[in-house]
């Protein structure tokens, strides 16, 4: 076990109700290789995928909370 003197902070954080996507590659090693991977899928490649996503309505837009239509 690693000893830290960092102070941990909790805290909750209330968000509209939204969807929530996931794409998992297990056998990808991070978000590049991800990417490499997906590129050679098609129809799956990484503008199709960001295309489809922006596209979903109700999403959560960036980290403000601000809700897309």
């Amino acid at each position: 076990m690693i000893k830290s003197n960092d102070e941990v902070k909790i805290y909750f954080v209330s968000i509209p109700t939204h969807k929530f996507l996931y794409i998992k590659k297990y056998d990808s090693e991070g978000y590049f290789d991800f990417w490499e991977k997906q590129d050679k899928i098609p129809g799956q490649d990484c503008d199709t995928i960001c295309g489809l996503l922006g596209s979903v309505k109700d999403k959560l837009n960036g980290d403000d909370g601000v809700i897309g239509k």
